[in-house]
């Protein structure tokens, strides 16, 4: 039993085989059961609200009771604390989509990708966090928060590889892999129904409702993360894609989204993209 990831409201954590992974809440790091409270609303949540719009490209995922073994209380120590009703933990049971047994070599990573690969290049996934692809502004969101922030450093922008393929070569590095293989996983964010423009379609017919929008919905689809999978010694196509990350919004991060969207509206170094 081991944690292989960790965000600001989860973690992920490895039991006896690495296939599958439980995403435990840490939102409340005083409380278990409060943690397990919202796992549950949040379970309910994503099949009422965001597996309606994602349909297939949501990850396959159930809810789990784990035991709050000893073993696993020490392992939880760090993170939260307190006891729940019958001494369970609920968790999210999902795929590992990185194994590193299947994929030992990360080629690239930085804020929001990561590139994954076995040792023949045959088999890769690409780990995408696309945030806002729909822009309702005429400066770029992704890029002028990026500036705000001091990330000065970015040279790519997923709303630009929505409407150029070939954009991936900024997003993982000209030098990551072999032109013609990137030219390959290229083809795949050619098509019509990729991910990136599922996303952005989606987050602009719910920003387009005016004033019945469902502000904490759309903030959850500007904050997923995407895998895409390849298996280049079976097909060029891509063999597997899911999107994670779909949780439930507080409401009270309301005022915070708000204030953000003044300050970047007034931010002088926005950043516009000439498509």
């Amino acid at each position: 039993m081991r944690i292989v990831g960790k965000g600001k409201a989860n973690i992920l954590v490895a039991l006896e085989e690495e296939a599958i992974l439980y995403r435990i809440c840490i939102r409340f790091s005083n409380s278990l059961l409060k943690g397990n409270e919202y796992t549950l609303k949040n379970y309910q949540y994503i099949y009422q609200k965001v597996e309606p719009l994602l349909g297939d490209l949501l990850c396959n995922f159930s809810l789990s009771e784990l035991q709050l073994t000893p073993k696993l209380q020490q392992l939880l120590h760090d993170y939260v604390s307190g006891s729940t009703c019958n001494n369970k933990v609920f968790a999210f049971s999902m795929p590992n989509f990185k194994s590193a047994s299947m994929y030992p070599l990360v080629l690239f990573s930085d804020h929001f990708t990561s590139l994954y690969s076995n040792v023949q290049h045959t088999k890769l996934v690409l780990e995408m966090k696309p945030k806002w692809l729909y822009n309702p502004t005429r400066y770029c969101r992704n890029c002028t928060a990026n500036r705000f922030k001091g990330r000065d450093d970015m040279s790519y922008c997923y709303s630009k590889l929505l409407r150029d393929s070939e954009h991936l070569f900024h997003v993982i590095g000209s030098h990551t892999l072999p032109r013609w293989l990137v030219l390959r996983m290229c083809q795949y964010f050619r098509t019509r129904d990729n991910v990136l423009q599922v996303l952005h379609d989606i987050q602009k017919k719910l920003y387009c409702k005016g004033d019945m929008i469902d502000l904490p919905l759309l903030m959850t689809l500007r904050d997923v993360t995407c895998f895409v999978s390849w298996d280049f010694s079976q097909s060029d196509a891509a063999s597997d894609v899911n999107i994670v990350d779909v949780d439930l919004k507080p409401e009270e991060k309301r005022d915070f989204w708000n204030k953000t969207q003044m300050e970047l509206d007034s931010f002088e170094n926005k950043c516009y993209h000439d498509y």
